[in-house]
């Protein structure tokens, strides 16, 4: 869904089986790897070696922080709503709907059907900058995605002038709202953005682009404390779809 009148309106017309499916959200496979990972899977096998749960983790709010003016952060959500919108599948049941919040309005429906997300289950929302944070929460309380992107990054070369320091407390907001879900949450952010606080969230990735396929990494926060140092993760394995190819973007 790429036009759309206001967030509300969009919710209130979402059809009545929506609801029911996006319960499955929670009983679904956690990813498409195997059943030994509690987390979210990115597609990209290599990438998912490097996370505490193998992916993101359900129920809590996850920061992809990315440096660059490129579309990686983009290109790795992408990713995980591919997979979070097959669970339903997996289950037995339709697609499950996915959503990406989208103040810069900077998302390119014909990058995003390359990547293997389904249009039909993506639910694009776009506020204005103020609006972003009391939109997403509106949207997570509703219940109805597996996985909701937030993007404060914005397109390549037009970052959006969003402070972070007011989402510290938008995050803790988010969280309550994800408890007892399996909804997952992902904040896209620039790494090189300073804040003058840590957003408390459950996990916080940083990455980086070090060659055509590849990337350095590195957990910087953790719940559970399994932090660690940057390390290369490569594009090598040819079952992985996810191609290190930045996704278009458009206006």
């Amino acid at each position: 869904m790429f036009s759309m009148t206001s967030p509300a309106e969009r919710l209130a017309l979402l059809p009545a089986e929506l609801r029911s499916v996006a319960r499955l959200a929670g009983a679904a496979p956690a990813n498409l790897r195997d059943n030994s990972s509690s987390g979210l899977s990115s597609g990209w096998l290599t990438f998912d070696q490097r996370l505490p749960d193998g992916g993101l983790p359900p129920g809590q709010v996850t920061e992809l922080a990315c440096r660059g003016q490129g579309g990686l952060a983009t290109t790795l959500a992408l990713g995980f709503l591919r997979v979070a919108q097959q669970q339903g599948v997996l289950a037995g049941s339709a697609p499950l709907w996915g959503a990406f919040v989208d103040p810069g309005a900077s998302l390119f429906a014909p990058g995003v059907a390359q990547s293997g997300v389904l249009l039909e289950r993506l639910l694009v929302v776009r506020p204005t900058p103020e609006d972003t944070a009391a939109t997403s929460l509106r949207l997570v309380r509703s219940g109805v995605c597996s996985l909701v992107v937030i993007d404060l990054a914005g397109a390549p070369g037009c970052p959006l002038s969003l402070p972070l320091g007011p989402w510290a407390r938008t995050v803790r907001q988010l969280s309550l709202g994800l408890q007892g879900t399996g909804t997952a949450v992902l904040l896209l952010t620039r790494l090189e953005v300073a804040r003058p606080l840590v957003l408390p969230v459950a996990l916080r990735l940083e990455v980086e682009r070090s060659g055509p396929r590849e990337l350095s990494m590195r957990v910087g926060k953790d719940r559970q404390g399994r932090v660690g140092g940057w390390a290369p993760v490569r594009a090598s394995e040819p079952r992985e779809p996810l191609q290190m190819t930045l996704v278009s973007h458009g206006r």
